[in-house]
């Protein structure tokens, strides 16, 4: 697994865990490129986080709520 985990979901049907784990980069450039995707309007995701596995944090999350 690489350093950096994107989880996404639907605000009304959360999968729980790491069920909404989608996918994981070295490179968090790619992991926020990646997110911008996911945000983007027709797809069915409202928020998104990245999380950092050598810092153990989450250090990106993002919603479509107010778009």
């Amino acid at each position: 697994m690489h350093r950096y985990i994107v989880c996404t979901g639907e605000i009304y049907y959360p999968s729980r865990g790491m069920q909404d784990f989608v996918q994981d980069f070295e490179n968090l450039e790619e992991a926020n490129s990646f997110t911008e995707k996911l945000l983007e309007k027709g797809n069915v995701y409202t928020w998104v986080q990245i999380y950092d596995l050598t810092q153990k944090q989450i250090i990106l999350e993002k919603d479509n709520y107010h778009i």
